[in-house]
């Protein structure tokens, strides 16, 4: 089977509009929804939605709470995981049918995400793929016991505080910009278009500023019971090793953990390896 095309569709859930890519609705096959990190949009999922595509799948890649006009609440209640995970589920529901089960894939904050709905939705997913961050119970024991963690971790208060927008946009964009280096054009277009938007980065420090710390969770986590995949780089700006080893202890179906040589923007610069992993996981664990 051809891959089908990438497409470009808002679709309603959760009471907002979310801009999305799709590939493959128009397939009967498994449903899985790809969650991007920071700052990111769904433009980093294309390749292993078209591997899925390709194989009968119905790929669903939104831009997440904050990062879509048409899903951009001011209060910072709502943008707490537990609120998220609300709007995975229910477009879940406007591209398949009421309650459906869907695979889950994230990356970054995509894969906080990713682990919260695995939680909150455990009866609806299938599979959770998650990459850089593991499953909250791991990376929050990371950060309260290991100091490689907890110095990489800093850079959290300076969104907490507010500083941390204009320290992205100083000197034209200096950081951000930096960001993206080695990017392809088409990325660095779409990517740099969305940030210097001020009222997009305020939204998406939100996620962090709801968080406040990882110890201020708003779930009440507990063992993963659907097979799991993590994929971790050894050179993540975010994620050290600690929490990426001790996740192992929160999975209690089939799990496995791929460390990645490579350093945070997995999917550009490893992203043959990455698709080919995510594409392996959810076809071994097909919807019945």
């Amino acid at each position: 089977m051809m891959a089908p095309d990438i497409k470009f569709q808002d679709i309603k859930a959760n009471g907002m509009t979310f801009t999305c890519r799709t590939c493959g609705l128009e397939n009967d096959g498994d449903l899985v929804i790809f969650l991007h990190g920071f700052p990111e949009t769904s433009l980093m999922w294309q390749a292993p939605m078209k591997e899925l595509g390709a194989r009968n799948c119905r790929c669903l890649a939104p831009n997440l709470r904050g990062y879509s006009d048409g899903a951009r609440p001011l209060e910072l209640e709502a943008y707490q995981c537990c609120e998220m995970a609300k709007d995975i589920a229910a477009l879940a529901d406007e591209v398949g049918e009421k309650g459906c089960k869907f695979h889950v894939i994230g990356q970054d904050w995509g894969s906080v995400l990713a682990w919260a709905v695995a939680t909150i939705f455990s009866e609806r997913v299938q599979t959770v793929t998650g990459m850089t961050i593991p499953h909250t119970p791991a990376f929050k024991w990371a950060i309260e016991n290991n100091p490689e963690q907890v110095d990489t971790s800093q850079y959290i208060k300076a969104w907490v505080s507010g500083e941390r927008i204009d320290w992205f946009y100083a000197n034209d964009y200096e950081k951000l910009k930096s960001y993206y280096e080695g990017f392809p054009q088409y990325a660095i277009d779409e990517y740099m278009a969305l940030f210097t938007r001020r009222e997009v980065m305020e939204a998406a420090g939100k996620w962090y500023r709801a968080r406040r710390t990882i110890e201020a969770s708003d779930i009440e986590y507990h063992d993963i019971t659907m097979p799991a995949l993590f994929l971790w780089t050894n050179r993540s700006l975010s994620s050290r090793r600690a929490g990426a080893e001790r996740n192992a202890e929160y999975m209690k179906n089939y799990y496995r953990f791929v460390e990645i040589d490579g350093g945070h923007w997995m999917m550009w610069f490893n992203g043959e390896q990455c698709t080919r992993e995510i594409v392996e996981h959810v076809t071994k664990f097909p919807i019945k």
